[in-house]
């Protein structure tokens, strides 16, 4: 009797969490100062785990030297570098001293995709554009979540100098640890001009090192289109735990409407399974660290459920 009552109820469970998380994503580019004409309604969330990994979060960092690092004869880039190490060290935003190329939302930046080294630029003056004037010279960085890791300020072009990553394992050889394939021995060992040859038609290879180690690409690798391949795969992660999300809602909200209604028809109440019982939900950023799943009633209005989405919006990135 129970069962054939709830049957016969009618329920509609209404979202569409994919076009939610687009729409959140979206206005997250818009809102650092990216076009709309820009953003590909198709790639928006492959779009903003570009600029997630591009960017560089504002917090104060420690800083540490590679020991062939050498500080600048010239005067004028050594002062552009000690303000870009105040500025680290201070937590300020260090993003106007990357490329302007930065300002393109589908900028593919290779040293950073395939050995994510970073490039600043050492100028003193900031341009009308809100970057840091160019230079001729760049200091070549890796940037964890507390320190930066200065390997050396070269000129430009040193996009696959083999002598970068030599230098993270003579240095710092836990920020190629997880990346090292024990036993690999590759079939050929690239020398830099073959590196970036292979990078400029976006092929990814395997590095081995004189320590005798082989590694995979510690930036994630490139995709055929040269495109971040860590990007790609936190898009696909994210869209697959959406789908997996809202089968869960759906499977929740059943189970709790059935609970209801047995205690109801327990204690002597009807279900009047004519009228649907309908559940509008949404996805959205209440905060600038998590995004929200949401539950719209018609009497009582928005009602914030859960903080489910972990995704912090660019702006916290870029500003704090």
């Amino acid at each position: 009797m129970i069962r054939q009552n709830i049957d016969n109820m009618h329920l509609l469970i209404n979202h569409h969490f994919k076009d939610d998380m687009k729409r959140v994503l979206r206005k997250d580019i818009l809102d650092i100062g990216y076009p709309a004409s820009a953003i590909d309604p198709d790639n928006v969330i492959y779009q903003y785990f570009v600029l997630k990994k591009r960017l560089i979060k504002k917090c104060p960092r420690q800083i540490e030297y590679a020991d062939t690092f050498a500080r600048p004869t010239n005067q004028i880039i050594e002062q552009g570098l000690t303000l870009l190490e105040e500025k680290i060290r201070r937590g300020d935003n260090i993003n106007p001293h990357l490329n302007r190329a930065m300002t393109n939302v589908n900028y593919a930046d290779k040293l950073l995709f395939d050995w994510g080294i970073y490039h600043f630029h050492l100028g003193m003056m900031t341009d009308a554009d809100g970057f840091i004037h160019r230079t001729g010279d760049l200091l070549y960085a890796v940037v964890t979540a507390d320190k930066v890791y200065c390997l050396n300020v070269a000129s430009h072009g040193h996009w696959a100098d083999k002598d970068f990553l030599e230098t993270i394992a003579r240095n710092w050889d836990f920020l190629l640890s997880e990346y090292e394939l024990p036993g690999v021995t590759p079939t050929k060992v690239f020398d830099s001009t073959e590196t970036a040859a292979l990078r400029k038609v976006n092929v990814n290879i395997l590095q081995q090192l004189s320590n005798g180690k082989t590694y995979v690409p510690r930036g994630g690798g490139m995709l055929g289109n040269g495109g971040s391949s860590e990007a790609q795969q936190d898009r696909m992660q994210l869209e697959s735990y959406i789908e997996r999300f809202a089968k869960d809602i759906e499977k929740k909200l059943k189970e709790q409407i059935c609970k209801d209604v047995k205690e109801l028809l327990t204690s002597g109440g009807r279900v009047k399974s004519e009228i649907p019982i309908v559940h509008h939900y949404i996805l959205d950023r209440i905060s600038e660290d998590k995004i929200n799943l949401i539950l719209i009633d018609e009497q009582e209005g928005l009602n914030i459920l859960e903080q489910n989405f972990p995704i912090p919006s660019l702006k916290k990135i870029v500003y704090g």
